[in-house]
């Protein structure tokens, strides 16, 4: 309808990872800790905890399970010098 607005608060937990161009609407609450996706649209609650994308947003897998499946990928570089960090990553990032 024209002129037919809708107006709700918009709830973000603590700790959330927001993707770039991601969209709440009205009436949107996510759970402390829980990651959007890039470019998701988020319509209802996304519970605490879990990654979320799509349109609209839907969990997919808890943080953890994420965390588990991508820990493979992670460089430590704790104790690493600015030019070793740099070395190790010009041999793993392909250019």
């Amino acid at each position: 309808h024209p002129g037919a607005y809708r107006y709700a608060r918009i709830q973000i937990g603590d700790g959330c990872f927001l993707g770039a161009h991601s969209v709440f609407l009205p009436g949107a609450c996510v759970g402390a800790g829980s990651v959007i996706g890039a470019g998701a649209v988020v319509s209802g609650t996304i519970p605490p905890g879990v990654v979320a994308t799509g349109t609209p947003a839907r969990p997919v897998k808890s943080v953890a399970d994420y965390i588990r499946a991508k820990q493979h990928q992670w460089l430590d570089t704790s104790g690493l010098s600015a030019a070793q960090k740099r070395a190790l990553l010009s041999r793993r990032v392909p250019r």
